[in-house]
C-alpha cells in the first residue's frame, strides 16, 4: 500500500497516542515510561546516567514534544526509512473491510446479472386452462373441443355454458350436417343433436341470468325467431348468478 492509502485507514496517523519509552543514552536501557524514570531517581536504574532520549513505543522514533500533549508522530519518518507501519493491526482491518466490500459488490453484480437474464429472457405464457391456452394455438381444436364438451352434457339443464360454446356448437352441427348431407344423413344428425341443443340453450340463458323457461317461447316462433337470438346471445354475468358459478 502507498503513503497515502497508509495514511487515510490510520496506520500511519498525524499525531502520536502511543506510550513514550525513555531510552538511557549511555547504556541503552529502556524504561517503559517516564514515570518508572522519574522513580529511579531521574536517572538511569542500571548505570545511574541522568541524560536520556524520549522514543516513541511503536515506531521506536524521537516525537516531538514527548512530555506533553499528542505528539508528533515520527511513524511516517519511521516507514520511510525502515518500511515499518506504526499500526499494522489496521492494514489488516482495512484488507478485511475491502475483501468485504469487494464479497458484497459481486454479490450485487451476479443478483444484476441474473435479473438481467431473466428479463432477457422470452416471457413464458401465463398458465391456464388447457381450453385458454389452446384458444390462441388452434382456433380449429378449441371449437371441436367445445363442441363435444357440450354434446357430453347431453342432457345437463343445470348450470351454465358461455356464447364460445353455443358458438363451437352450432359450428359443428353445422359442419356435421353438410358432411352428413352427402350420405343423406343431415336429418339424422339435427334428430340426435336436438337434446344436447336444448339444454345447451338452457344453460346459455342461466348464463346470462334468464330463466330456461323462456325456451318454450319457441311454440310461438314468428315471435321466437326474433326475441331467443337476442337472448342466447346476451353476454353473461361476470360472477356467480343464481345458476351457478362463471363456466370456465
Amino acid at each position: 500500500m502507498t503513503e497515502k492509502q497508509l495514511r487515510a485507514i490510520g496506520a500511519l496517523p498525524e499525531r502520536c497516542s502511543e506510550p513514550v519509552s525513555r531510552i538511557c543514552l549511555m547504556c541503552g536501557t529502556a524504561a517503559t515510561t517516564a514515570e518508572e524514570w522519574q522513580r529511579n531517581g531521574s536517572c538511569c536504574a542500571i548505570c545511574a546516567n541522568n541524560t536520556h532520549r524520549d522514543e516513541c513505543s511503536r515506531c521506536r522514533e524521537t516525537c516531538a514534544d514527548a512530555g506533553g500533549m499528542p505528539r508528533v508522530c515520527m511513524a511516517v519518518v519511521a516507514f520511510r526509512k525502515t518500511g515499518r507501519v506504526a499500526f499494522p493491526e489496521k492494514v489488516a482491518e482495512a484488507a478485511k473491510r475491502e475483501a468485504d466490500a469487494k464479497r458484497q459488490r459481486d454479490r450485487q453484480k451476479a443478483v444484476d446479472r441474473s435479473a438481467k437474464e431473466r428479463d432477457r429472457k422470452p416471457t413464458k405464457p401465463t398458465a391456464g386452462p388447457p381450453a385458454a391456452r389452446g384458444e390462441s394455438k388452434n382456433l380449429i381444436a378449441v371449437v371441436w373441443r367445445r363442441y363435444w364438451k357440450c354434446v357430453g352434457k347431453y342432457a345437463v339443464f343445470d348450470g351454465r355454458s358461455d356464447r364460445a360454446d353455443l358458438g363451437s356448437f352450432v359450428a359443428g352441427t353445422l359442419v356435421g350436417f353438410i358432411v352428413l348431407s352427402a350420405f343423406n344423413l343431415g336429418p339424422f344428425l339435427l334428430f340426435a343433436t336436438a337434446i344436447p341443443a336444448w339444454a345447451l340453450a338452457v344453460r346459455r340463458l342461466h348464463d346470462a341470468n334468464i330463466s330456461g323457461k323462456w325456451l318454450w317461447l319457441s311454440v310461438l316462433w314468428p315471435i321466437a325467431v326474433v326475441v331467443l337470438p337476442v337472448m342466447l346471445l346476451q353476454p353473461g354475468t361476470s360472477g356467480p348468478n343464481p345458476y351457478g358459478p362463471r363456466p370456465d
